[in-house]
């Protein structure tokens, strides 16, 4: 007797082989709450707990800000630990502009669903070098047995006190 091989018996056999449980009655993936923190001119961090009886697979935060459209999207992985998720956006990454930033969280479950939410962000603009106080240019000379020299360049818009 000869065994024949159909299409049914191989895709049966290939699902089967090296296959994942699947968890059957779980509720759908949904995002319990979303924050921003460490807002500045350098960035913030998104942080976003969800709820995944199926487990999370990733989390990921497109971003863009608001002039140009969405010429400088970037799509950042979150890092995740337990139901939460976060990431720190850096304004470096979408080409130094300050103003309105879009954020989206898509919290992606292991049987593929996701939720989905967006965060508007106001990135506030960076004050100049020129507006803060700094020192610079230190040298140290004529220097001897009874002292130096101490020289500095100080950029102080508000005065020096002492």
């Amino acid at each position: 007797m000869k065994r024949r091989k159909t299409a049914a018996g191989l895709l049966a056999a290939s699902l089967l082989v090296g296959a994942a449980p699947v968890v059957t009655n779980a509720a759908p993936v949904r995002i319990v709450s979303t924050s921003i923190t460490e807002q500045s001119s350098l960035g913030y961090r998104v942080n976003v707990t969800f709820s995944a009886d199926a487990g999370v697979s990733r989390v990921m935060m497109p971003t863009w800000t608001e002039a140009n459209g969405q010429d400088d999207i970037v799509w950042h992985q979150a890092s995740v630990s337990g139901n939460t998720a976060s990431f720190y956006v850096p304004v470096s990454a979408h080409k130094g502009e300050s103003g309105a930033y879009i954020t989206h969280i898509y919290v992606y479950d292991r049987q593929g669903q996701f939720a989905l939410k967006g965060e508007n962000v106001t990135v506030p603009a960076s004050t100049s070098a020129s507006s803060s106080l700094s020192i610079g240019d230190v040298s140290i000379t004529e220097l001897s047995a009874s002292g130096y020299r101490v020289t500095a360049k100080i950029n102080a818009p508000s005065g020096v006190s002492k």
